[in-house]
């Protein structure tokens, strides 16, 4: 059932002798399994969608519950910012959201807000302390922070640097696809002494040598178990590309995807101030600048027109990649922005990277975005880019963490087309 107010929901749990769930149960019952849910049940669940669906057509989560990621917001007893919380995300949002805070007005009755009751054994006051306020970070504020000096940028610069050594590059596996080629390479990562992959989509119907635009996926890439092109959102996010006349490329990033272990302990799909993050970090700017290295040994890839679109992780990411990488000549950043929450290493801030990005940019973002907001993340992000004021682009849309499929890929092509392939935009 959708188009329940809170109060509604809470009265008619009343009625029936239960409770609706505080977060704390919600998560435990719903989210416990975190793999389990990225890997089976989001996959099979209604979101982005239409409109609802009958409940029991997707995926049991280990406690046998079905719909606990989209279909219909679930409303939980917890107050948060100026509302009450709903989890799970519903049918009109993007699995990004299945696992977020999403606040809504206690009278909301969109068509996507619903409940699910619960019976709860555990002692009043246990219950009493896990149903109070949901207090969230403050979001810092991006446009009030101190950037690096020339000559401290200078040294974090190195840290990116490696040794030439041979791609020793071999094609692994080939396919084809509805509109594009595919093929898995692999070579010599830049440290470490492990290889890499990466997967390139090939257009089918243009002669090479082809731009290429290097994908940044997003978060995503580092829950799913292995590279699987519809759970990544290929055609989605990258499909009119090859259509175009362009190649893809993915790297597989440490820790992305199947380059990891059968633990996942790679796995950090936050900044935070870790050492560890930090080192990670670097690996994956090295890892895209070995891809780069790799397209560029290639007769079919125009090694000159290269592009980067930066998804999310990639959006927030991908200018520390463009600040020490100067053979990128033209980026889009799909809801990027400064990560609002947790405070990474200083020698791998992305606000420190920034004001050294000379690439043509185009940010693409939504105007109430959960993660980047626009206040103070992607307005700081954007004046900040040391990219010439006629070479850097801002578009809001009047959306959350995700653009209008139709203008996203308008506004895509019109960039790539001018900065990579030279031709003057429409008038």
């Amino acid at each position: 059932m959708g188009g329940v107010s809170y109060y509604e929901a809470a009265a008619y749990a009343r009625f029936t002798g239960k409770r609706l769930p505080t977060s704390t149960h919600w998560l435990r019952a719903a989210l416990r399994h975190n793999r389990d849910i990225s890997w089976l049940v989001v996959p099979a669940s209604n979101l982005n969608a239409a409109q609802p669906r009958r409940a029991g057509l997707g995926m049991l989560n280990a406690y046998a519950m079905y719909d606990v990621a989209g279909n219909v917001r679930e409303w939980c007893v917890n107050l948060v910012d100026a509302g009450r919380l709903t989890r799970g995300a519903g049918w009109e949002d993007s699995d990004f959201h299945v696992s977020h805070l999403i606040p809504k007005p206690d009278f909301d009755r969109s068509p996507s807000n619903g409940f699910r009751l619960v019976s709860l054994s555990d002692h009043d006051t246990t219950i009493a302390h896990v149903a109070g306020r949901v207090v969230r970070a403050v979001p810092r504020d991006f446009s009030k922070v101190s950037t690096l000096s020339d000559s401290e940028f200078r040294i974090y610069r190195r840290l990116f640097d490696y040794d030439n050594r041979p791609l020793e590059a071999r094609r692994d596996t080939t396919g084809v696809g509805e509109h594009y080629r595919w093929e898995k390479v692999s070579f010599a990562a830049p440290y470490g002494g492990e290889r890499m992959a990466a997967y390139l989509l090939l257009p089918k119907d243009a002669k090479p040598p082809y731009e290429a635009v290097i994908w940044w996926p997003g978060s995503n890439a580092m829950t799913l178990r292995s590279f699987d092109p519809v759970q990544a959102g290929v055609e989605t996010l990258t499909g009119f590309l090859p259509r175009s006349g362009r190649a893809v490329v993915l790297p597989v990033f440490k820790g992305s995807f199947e380059r990891d272990d059968s633990m996942f302990s790679t796995v950090v799909s936050v900044p935070d101030g870790t050492t560890y993050y930090r080192d990670l970090a670097v690996q994956r700017v090295k890892d895209f600048r070995r891809t780069v290295d790799y397209l560029a040994t290639r007769d079919d890839i125009a090694a000159d027109k290269l592009g980067l679109l930066g998804h999310s992780w990639g959006g927030e990411i991908g200018p520390v990649a463009l600040a020490v990488e100067p053979r990128i000549k033209a980026a889009v950043m799909l809801v990027g922005g400064y990560w609002p929450v947790n405070t990474p290493a200083r020698e791998v801030e992305t606000h420190n990277y920034v004001p050294r990005v000379r690439t043509p940019i185009l940010l693409l973002n939504g105007r109430h975005d959960i993660v980047f907001p626009y206040e103070t993340s992607q307005l700081p992000f954007f004046r900040q880019l040391g990219t010439a004021a006629a070479d850097k682009k801002h578009v809001v849309y009047n959306t959350s963490h995700t653009v209008p499929q139709n203008e996203f890929v308008r506004e895509t092509l019109a960039w790539f087309d001018r900065y990579l392939s030279g031709r003057s935009p429409a008038r």
